[in-house]
């Protein structure tokens, strides 16, 4: 091998020091809130405060009179934008895409009914409080009802429909897990500035996907996407929250287009609670047969998803994730799996941390361990019973899914022999005899992710460096590590040669984003 090849090879090989964590650690970093931009006005949105109301007239009057306030403006004024559409991977009616700003109908607490642009961000936000709204209070349906369709279904049906006739034990269980805030450390942000001259806007968002969200900013303004360039600079948390535009993130851009101006906006943390996707909240009932020997034969699981008042871009998600990993790395003779989505009048549900996968093994291994204890057997025991098996590999799931390798029960066997498994039986059971409260927790799972595409565009310099540009934008990964030092064992260069582009439309190629596993 040539040394110089060699030597970054071998560093490469070696720990890294993380090339951002000086510039984050000394507070030089660059989140949207810290852009500012000449002539730069503020944007302030008035909330609602029902969960489900009929929208009359909204009050502007007294706000647009107060000091500093440039524009103010409501529903009518934006009447036909409504939020791009969802993923398709899963086909949705467009009659679900909501309005940026109602005009006739409320739909849930801390929906945004006007905005309000002033010269500062305090001048904004007391004039967004001399707003108005009449409204007349309807009857709002919570993430159980069973109102309408639904807004989508999966169902999965496979083996042998007579295998659980000689059961020997059945086990149920209902989960319902409550909704959880995605709360990034970063709140929601937006600077998006107008240059008439060039028809063409510039937008700073803390954004997973800017390459999506440049072509949703495009698509709301009726613009073409090479008018529109989308800066996702550092960005401080997401786990799939910033995944999606919310109807303040469009709202924005079309503001700074209709003013020629430069607006910005941040979410309060008030804001982020009421008005901010949510996580999670799903209902999940399932029931697992098993024979003597503790064979699985039978899973019946019945999965609802709320999707909340609006729909982002993987609303869906969750719900098909977790249907499709059922029944985990499982055999199990018949499986009969129905999974949907429904509105109600709440916050938005989006990906976060997982999107149905934990939902889905909480699900199996409560059931597993549950039938385990009914027939008095080990857990463990029953898990390698029923695992796939290594021969079996590429394995076809009864969802459709397919298992390119792996062997689950050896990866089982180590973990135990790791932990000590037997001893730390004996010892659980010894203390337990002696009044405390032990337990020994145990989980499998496998899930598909990382699937798809992304970018990287590599060019050689004459000063014998490189650059190295993805569409997958970071959030605190350390791309600008990882990729130079992937680079470097490639090109056989020092890792300090290579430069990382990321976030930047303007400079990096299109690409899916950083979510579901794939960077």
């Amino acid at each position: 091998m040539h040394t110089a090849h060699a030597a970054a090879a071998h560093a490469a090989a070696s720990p890294l020091a993380r090339v951002e964590d000086h510039r984050l650690l000394t507070g030089q970093g660059q989140y949207v809130h810290d852009v500012v931009r000449p002539g730069m006005l503020h944007a302030a949105f008035v909330r609602s405060a029902w969960a489900h109301a009929r929208l009359g007239a909204v009050d502007t009057s007294g706000a647009a009179d107060m000091p500093g306030v440039v524009a103010v403006r409501d529903g009518q004024a934006l009447a036909g934008l409504r939020l791009p559409g969802t993923n398709p991977l899963w086909p949705v009616d467009d009659a679900t895409r909501a309005p940026l700003l109602p005009t006739d109908a409320i739909t849930s607490v801390g929906q945004p009914l006007a905005v309000v642009v002033a010269h500062t961000a305090r001048q904004a936000q007391l004039a967004a409080e001399a707003v108005w709204a009449d409204a007349e209070a309807l009857a709002a349906e919570g993430d159980r009802a069973e109102g309408g369709p639904p807004v989508s279904e999966l169902a999965f049906e496979q083996g042998d429909a007579q295998a659980a006739a000689g059961a020997h034990a059945r086990v149920a269980l209902r989960h319902e897990q409550p909704r959880v805030l995605a709360f990034a450390m970063e709140p929601r942000a937006v600077v998006a500035e107008w240059n008439e001259g060039a028809q063409a806007m510039c937008v700073w968002l803390g954004s997973q996907t800017p390459s999506r969200a440049r072509k949703d900013i495009a698509r709301t303004l009726g613009l073409a996407p090479e008018q529109v360039r989308v800066i996702a600079p550092d960005v401080g948390g997401a786990f799939g929250a910033k995944s999606s535009l919310s109807p303040e993130e469009l709202v924005v851009p079309w503001l700074a287009r209709e003013l020629k101006a430069c607006v910005k906006w941040t979410a309060s943390r008030s804001e982020e609670f009421t008005s901010a996707p949510h996580g999670r909240g799903a209902l999940l009932q399932g029931e697992l047969a098993v024979d003597a020997q503790g064979r699985l034969l039978e899973l019946t699981a019945r999965l609802s998803f709320p999707i909340g008042a609006w729909l982002p871009f993987s609303a869906v998600v969750p719900s098909r994730n977790a249907a499709r990993i059922l029944p985990g790395p499982y055999r199990v003779a018949h499986v009969d799996i129905h999974s949907s989505t429904r509105r109600s009048h709440a916050a938005a549900v989006n990906i976060y941390r997982g999107a149905g996968r934990p939902e889905a093994t909480l699900l199996m291994e409560r059931l597993v361990e549950r039938a385990a204890r009914r027939i008095g057997m080990d857990p463990v025991e029953l898990r390698l019973r029923n695992l796939v098996a290594a021969a079996d590999m590429p394995y076809a799931t009864p969802t459709g899914e397919t298992f390119d390798a792996g062997d689950y029960r050896a990866a089982l066997e180590r973990a135990c022999e790791a932990f000590g498994y037997p001893a730390e039986r004996a010892e659980q059971a010894r203390r337990r005899a002696a009044g405390e409260c032990v337990g020994i927790g145990l989980a499998l799972y496998v899930e598909p992710c990382g699937q798809g595409w992304e970018s990287a565009r590599v060019t050689l310099h004459a000063d014998g460096g490189a650059s190295v540009a993805s569409g997958s934008s970071a959030q605190g990964q350390g791309h600008e590590t990882s990729y130079a030092a992937i680079a470097a064992q490639a090109l056989g260069l020092a890792a300090e040669r290579i430069r990382v582009l990321h976030g930047d439309t303007a400079t990096s190629p299109e690409g899916v984003g950083a979510l579901a596993s794939r960077s």
